[in-house]
């Protein structure tokens, strides 16, 4: 470090964490997107975010904020630069942009870019539900198409994510929208599928393949050198972490009931008010509320549970012949301690950049991923030991 230099490596440190903090504040406030928006692209341009952030994640943040604000080829360009600095999920990243052109009217140019992807890898079950998801209610005929697709896909491949029922539920949605009966023909397949499924070794995931220099000149605004320890500890968020290795079924000690869109909307008719929860049809807060409950069991137990989604004609069926009350949590417990027995219960988390486990269609990081856990205090309705 040299006295040449605008600022110490202590002063930089400190302005990227206020800025980083102002962002991901005005990323949560409701009716703040352009604003959210800008504050990212603040956190861009310091001259030293370059070796305190992560440049992946940080044009990640900034691409959904743009994304946000409806600004389409600034969040267009902000996810290439991402790519370009090592962002890999599942489907491709790509599938982002494919979304961002169907936001934007931009529908040829969606159905090429989505071609492309599913030529490079015709086997990525999570494309097709990507473009299933980005089609519903703007193209139902397209959707239909893609999510048939991706259970074919998924079939042939041995469904190593478990995503049928996700898929499946997909299909039901745009089959409502369509005003088409379901096909029997593919529900009685994919049922004899699942009745003999065995998980298949998951397929490895897209590793990051960063694209800047392997090194760095010393920065000529605060002095960092990559070569020398820095005066002043890095208080930025960390980069962002490889795939969390997840329970597998032989593993799961601890299973979470949960029930699907159409089953908790059954549930609560049939038993309002359950375990507390409100019988108000918001399934996307019931799930939260799943998620914060598997967060406190983890750190409970100290591993990883499961969640095992819960059909309502197997919930009755295992009350009835375990003597429960099909309403109680002691029912739903059971059951979900043998659905995660029999492989048949969702390992979590998901990776990040992974789709969500509740079946939403968006990324874990941006849906139930960042759930606080519940509080110890707190009942813990609908889990098994």
């Amino acid at each position: 470090m040299t006295d040449t230099n605008p600022i110490r490596f202590e002063q930089s440190s400190r302005e990227i964490e206020r800025l980083y903090d102002r962002a991901t504040t005005l990323a949560r406030q409701p009716g703040s997107a352009d604003r959210a928006a800008d504050a990212w692209q603040a956190v861009v341009d310091h001259p030293c975010a370059w070796h305190h952030l992560d440049q992946a994640d940080l044009y990640d943040e900034l691409h959904q904020a743009l994304r946000g604000a409806g600004r389409w080829d600034d969040a267009i360009a902000a996810r290439r630069a991402s790519i370009d600095a090592g962002y890999r999920s599942r489907p491709d990243p790509e599938a982002d942009i494919a979304e961002i052109l169907i936001d934007a009217s931009r529908h040829n140019e969606a159905a090429a870019l989505y071609e492309e992807l599913r030529q490079r890898d015709p086997d990525d079950v999570w494309l097709y539900n990507s473009a299933a998801y980005a089609y519903t209610d703007v193209d139902n005929d397209l959707a239909l198409q893609w999510v048939l697709d991706g259970i074919q896909v998924a079939i042939a491949t041995g469904d190593h994510d478990q995503i049928l029922p996700q898929l499946l539920d997909f299909t039901h949605t745009i089959w409502n929208n369509l005003n088409r009966q379901p096909d029997q023909h593919l529900l009685d397949r994919v049922t004899a599928f699942q009745a003999d499924w065995s998980r298949p070794p998951p397929r490895p995931w897209p590793l990051t393949d960063p694209h800047h220099p392997e090194r760095h000149p010393p920065c000529a605004h605060c002095g960092y050198h990559p070569d020398q320890p820095p005066e002043f500890p890095v208080t930025a968020p960390p980069a962002h972490p490889p795939t969390t290795p997840t329970a597998t079924p032989d593993t799961a000690r601890v299973a979470v009931a949960w029930f699907p869109h159409d089953a908790y909307l059954e549930a609560t008719k049939r038993w309002p008010n359950f375990d507390g929860y409100d019988a108000d049809g918001d399934h996307q807060a019931y799930s939260r509320r799943i998620e914060a409950n598997t967060k406190a069991l983890a750190t409970i137990h100290g591993h990883n549970p499961s969640i095992a989604p819960v059909d309502i004609t197997e919930l009755i069926d295992y009350a009835t012949e375990h003597d429960h009350d099909p309403g109680d949590g002691a029912a739903r417990a059971g059951l979900a301690a043998e659905l995660a027995r029999n492989g048949q219960a969702i390992s979590w988390p998901p990776g990040r950049n992974e789709a969500c486990w509740c079946r939403s269609g968006r990324k874990y990081k941006k849906c139930c991923g960042p759930t606080p856990p519940r509080s110890f205090d707190d009942p813990q309705p609908g889990t098994s030991g």
